[in-house]
This record gives C-alpha cells, sequence and structure tokens, in this order.
C-alpha cells in the first residue's frame, strides 16, 4: 500500500502550493527565482491570458499542433519552405520572406529568415509543428 504523503519525483522537482490559479502560482515562483524562461504544455494556447507575465519572463505554449509565443518588433527567425505561421493580426505588421495564405495563416515563401517589424509591444503567434 502506497501513503499518498510518499511521492517519489524526478531530481530537482519543487512542490508549489497554489492560493490562486495553478499556473499563476508557477509563474509567479518562477519570476520570483529568477528563471528566464518557460514551457508550458496545454491543451489550448492563449497566450492573451499569459499577458501580465510577458515582460518578466519569455513564455511559450505548446500544444499537440502548435508552439506559441509572444515576439517583439525586430524578431528573426530561420525556417524552411512553407513551414506555417498562425498570427493573429491585431495590429499592422511587417514581415520578410512571408505570404498570407488564410485569414491567420502565413507561409514561409522560401527556405531562410523571416523577420517582423511591428510598433505593438508584442505580437502573438503560431508554429504548426
Amino acid at each position: 500500500m502506497v501513503n499518498s504523503n510518499d511521492q517519489d519525483f524526478q531530481e530537482n522537482t519543487k512542490v508549489i502550493h497554489a492560493k490562486s490559479e495553478e499556473l499563476d502560482a508557477v509563474l509567479d515562483y518562477l519570476i520570483a527565482e529568477k528563471y528566464p524562461a518557460v514551457n508550458v504544455i496545454d491543451s489550448k494556447s492563449d497566450l492573451r491570458e499569459l499577458g501580465s507575465y510577458i515582460d518578466a519572463i519569455n513564455i511559450v505554449v505548446f500544444t499537440e499542433t502548435e508552439k506559441s509565443y509572444a515576439i517583439k518588433s525586430g524578431f528573426k527567425v530561420w525556417k524552411p519552405k512553407d513551414s506555417i505561421f498562425n498570427i493573429e493580426v491585431v495590429s499592422y505588421f511587417e514581415t520578410s520572406n512571408l505570404k498570407q495564405t488564410e485569414n491567420n495563416t502565413f507561409e514561409v515563401i522560401n527556405d531562410g529568415f523571416v523577420e517582423f517589424i511591428f510598433n505593438v509591444p508584442y505580437l502573438f503567434i503560431s508554429e504548426v509543428l
């Protein structure tokens, strides 16, 4: 019989007791401990819900089909031709090596860097996995 108080955890695992929403408690802890980034695995990738944390820690949300994150103007990433980005267009932005194929879907034109230029603090983008 296993005692529910005896739990075997992976090395360096910390239990964080939440007094509020669990993800908020974890992000508050990581920020307080000066972690620069965190990967979150979730069933949805709504980064807007985490918007208040973006200035304090880099957040990447992974779902079964997407990798989502906030970028600052001037962000560049190398991608192969035909890679797909989903971008909720909420403000004007310019990009290189990217063409819009549907409402919020953009496709890389050629192997190489894609650059994003815009005037808002962040742009939320998702890469199709």
